[in-house]
Formats: structure tokens, C-alpha cells, sequence
């Protein structure tokens, strides 16, 4: 019998049965590992996807705790400050009640002695 070529598929029919010629089953196969490649692909890419959305998430999160982080170490920092003045302003009220209680205490010794010296004159 002869091999005749079938002008509807471009195969070649051998008795009966059907030859796939072989640059055919070349490009299949081609077609087939490209196919699984571009799906593997896919699915990589919604996975990345997937992470750099939870990533953004996570980044956005942050962010927010970051400016609020920033803000209440701006107000205390700004509460720090006005402790600060208010502990130099106590430390001077300090030193002149402290110059005041010590001139006062001169000044009792100084009377008190002035008391005695006009005591004895009295009885003396």
C-alpha cells in the first residue's frame, strides 16, 4: 500500500493508521512545555502578587505606627522641656529661700547677741 498525503490534516496515513510526522510532535511538545512553563509563571506571579499586597499592608501598618511613635516622642520631648525649665525655675526659688534662711539665721544670731549685750547692761 502507499503512503499518500491527506490534504485536509497534513498527516500522512499509513496503512490505515496515522503518522504524525515527527516536527509536529516537536512543536506539541514545545507547545506543552511552554503551556506548563506560562502556568507555573501565572501562578508565580499571583503568589508575588499575594505577598506584595500583604507586604504594602504590613509597609502601610507601619507607616502609621511610625507617625504616631513620632508624634509621642515629639510631645514628650516638648513635656521634657517644660520639666526641665520648671526644675531650673524650683532649683532657683531653692538657692534664694536658701540665702534668705541663711541671712534670717544671721540676722537672729546677730539680735539674739545684741539681746544679751542689752541684757547684761541692764543688769550690770
Amino acid at each position: 500500500q502507499e503512503d499518500h498525503k491527506d490534504e485536509d490534516d497534513g498527516e500522512k496515513k499509513t496503512n490505515g493508521s496515522m503518522e504524525v510526522p515527527l516536527e509536529v510532535l516537536e512543536l506539541r511538545k514545545q507547545i506543552e512545555k511552554q503551556s506548563n512553563d506560562l502556568g507555573n509563571a501565572t501562578r508565580t506571579i499571583t503568589e508575588l502578587r499575594t505577598k506584595v499586597t500583604e507586604l504594602e499592608d504590613k509597609l502601610m501598618s507601619n507607616s502609621k505606627e511610625l507617625h504616631a511613635a513620632q508624634d509621642l516622642n515629639q510631645a514628650l520631648q516638648h513635656e521634657y522641656k517644660e520639666t526641665m525649665a520648671q526644675k531650673e525655675d524650683q532649683e532657683e526659688r531653692i538657692a534664694t529661700l536658701e540665702k534668705r534662711y541663711l541671712n534670717s539665721q544671721r540676722e537672729a544670731t546677730q539680735l539674739h547677741d545684741l539681746n544679751e549685750r542689752i541684757e547684761q547692761e541692764i543688769k550690770g
